[in-house]
């Protein structure tokens, strides 16, 4: 959520025990639906947010 106006910005991150649990998310979850919209399971390896 955009802390400034609390809408929803479609994403966000996780973080995971290990590579292995990682990757088992991303091949399992990957283009699911989630309460009725496709969701993108992946890897980011840096990222900034500017809040």
């Amino acid at each position: 959520m955009e802390p400034r106006t609390c809408i929803s910005r479609g994403f966000d991150f996780i973080t995971m025990d290990s590579l292995e649990d990682a990757n088992r998310c991303i091949k399992h979850l990957n283009q699911s639906v989630l309460e009725g919209r496709y969701i993108t399971v992946e890897k980011v390896s840096n990222f900034y947010i500017d809040w």
